[in-house]
Protein backbone atom coordinates (compact mmCIF):
# COMPACT_ATOMS: atom_id res chain seq x y z
CA UNK A 1 0.00 0.00 0.00
CA UNK A 2 1.40 3.19 -0.81
CA UNK A 3 1.25 5.85 1.88
CA UNK A 4 -0.13 9.29 1.34
CA UNK A 5 1.40 12.55 2.85
CA UNK A 6 -0.17 14.92 4.89
CA UNK A 7 0.77 18.72 5.55
CA UNK A 8 -0.56 20.11 8.55
CA UNK A 9 -0.02 24.05 9.38
CA UNK A 10 -0.47 23.55 13.17
CA UNK A 11 0.31 27.75 13.42
CA UNK A 12 -2.94 28.10 12.78
CA UNK A 13 -5.20 26.19 15.52
CA UNK A 14 -5.70 22.67 16.57
CA UNK A 15 -9.14 22.49 15.64
CA UNK A 16 -8.24 23.31 12.03
CA UNK A 17 -5.50 20.42 12.15
CA UNK A 18 -8.49 17.98 13.09
CA UNK A 19 -10.70 19.78 10.16
CA UNK A 20 -7.44 18.74 7.95
CA UNK A 21 -7.69 15.10 9.47
CA UNK A 22 -11.31 14.41 8.86
CA UNK A 23 -11.36 15.20 5.61
CA UNK A 24 -8.38 13.01 4.63
CA UNK A 25 -10.52 10.10 6.35
CA UNK A 26 -13.66 10.91 5.09
CA UNK A 27 -11.76 11.08 1.19
CA UNK A 28 -10.34 7.64 2.14
CA UNK A 29 -13.36 6.53 3.33
CA UNK A 30 -15.20 7.43 0.10
CA UNK A 31 -12.05 6.32 -2.00
CA UNK A 32 -12.63 2.59 -0.40
CA UNK A 33 -16.52 2.56 -0.72
CA UNK A 34 -17.13 1.69 2.47
CA UNK A 35 -20.33 2.72 4.48
CA UNK A 36 -19.99 4.52 7.88
CA UNK A 37 -20.37 1.04 9.68
CA UNK A 38 -17.72 -0.73 7.41
CA UNK A 39 -15.45 2.17 7.91
CA UNK A 40 -15.85 1.78 11.31
CA UNK A 41 -14.30 -1.64 11.54
CA UNK A 42 -12.13 -1.46 9.24
CA UNK A 43 -10.69 2.07 10.96
CA UNK A 44 -11.36 0.42 14.49
CA UNK A 45 -13.59 3.65 15.54
CA UNK A 46 -17.30 3.15 17.05
CA UNK A 47 -19.62 4.32 14.45
CA UNK A 48 -20.47 7.56 16.54
CA UNK A 49 -17.09 8.56 16.10
CA UNK A 50 -17.03 7.95 12.06
CA UNK A 51 -20.16 9.42 11.54
CA UNK A 52 -18.17 13.07 13.49
CA UNK A 53 -15.33 12.50 11.42
CA UNK A 54 -17.04 12.23 8.00
CA UNK A 55 -19.82 15.15 9.23
CA UNK A 56 -16.01 17.07 9.69
CA UNK A 57 -17.60 17.56 13.72
CA UNK A 58 -14.52 15.81 15.32
CA UNK A 59 -16.17 16.88 19.06
CA UNK A 60 -14.61 14.49 21.34
CA UNK A 61 -12.08 13.00 19.09
CA UNK A 62 -8.54 13.61 20.14
CA UNK A 63 -6.36 14.96 17.83
CA UNK A 64 -3.74 11.74 18.68
CA UNK A 65 -6.91 9.62 17.94
CA UNK A 66 -7.61 11.63 14.15
CA UNK A 67 -3.64 10.88 13.78
CA UNK A 68 -3.44 7.04 14.58
CA UNK A 69 -6.99 6.69 12.53
CA UNK A 70 -4.93 8.18 9.26
CA UNK A 71 -2.28 6.20 9.70
CA UNK A 72 -3.92 2.89 10.49
CA UNK A 73 -5.79 3.66 6.90
CA UNK A 74 -2.42 3.73 5.08
CA UNK A 75 -1.39 7.73 5.71
CA UNK A 76 1.51 9.22 6.70
CA UNK A 77 1.29 12.46 8.94
CA UNK A 78 4.78 14.70 9.25
CA UNK A 79 4.64 17.50 11.93
CA UNK A 80 7.75 19.59 11.29
CA UNK A 81 7.77 22.40 14.15
CA UNK A 82 9.39 25.60 13.00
Amino acid sequence: MTKTSIEIDFSKSPDEARIVLCNWIQKHIEGQGWSRREAGRHLELPYPAVSRICNRKPDGISLEKLLSTVERAGGQVTITVR
